[in-house]
């Protein structure tokens, strides 16, 4: 294993795909040294496989998750005020979460992004287990399945009114 770096003016970082065989490893530690990142895309490696100071990450893109992975990757985060992500699988893991509070996010996307396995989307289940007081704008991208009433039961959470609800078109 290499030294992890000194990146001191990497601001956003991207990474995608690790074989599943990482998962019986400790964390992934590339970088010392990074004060100004905020930004981090991920996509099928789960963000608790990669060290990073989460605590100053603002802006998170997550893709392929299950929904309880979902949630487990925004409780590192407790800073960040914009989120994106798309869930494939609504996991058993699901029925047990309890609804989870984030008092800083500001920005909430859900993404379908189409998989090559087949499998339906689930991003906006998510919305089962959140509340997010600060939220200002939600976002809900090529979601075709989403259930009115799971939408109605969120914003009717104790959260303030959301400024802006575009949908793209389906």
């Amino acid at each position: 294993m290499h030294p992890p770096l000194d990146l001191p003016l990497l601001r956003k970082f991207s990474i995608r795909f690790f074989p599943k065989e990482w998962e019986e490893h400790d964390p992934l530690v590339m970088f010392n040294n990074v004060p100004p990142l905020h930004e981090v895309l991920i996509g099928e490696v789960l963000p608790s496989l990669v060290s990073l100071p989460w605590q100053q990450i603002t802006k998170f893109t997550g893709a392929c998750y299950t929904v309880s992975e979902c949630l487990q990757a925004l409780r590192l985060m407790s800073n960040h005020v914009e989120w994106a992500f798309s869930a494939y699988e609504l996991d058993d893991e699901a029925d047990g979460l309890k609804v989870f509070s984030h008092s800083n996010m500001q920005h909430l996307t859900l993404l379908d992004i189409p998989l090559n396995f087949g499998n339906r989307d689930y991003s906006a289940h998510i919305l089962r287990f959140l509340t997010l007081p600060a939220l200002r704008l939600l976002e809900i991208q090529g979601v075709v399945d989403l259930e009115p009433l799971l939408l109605r039961e969120f914003l009717l959470r104790p959260s303030p009114p959301v400024i802006k609800t575009p949908r793209a078109p389906i």
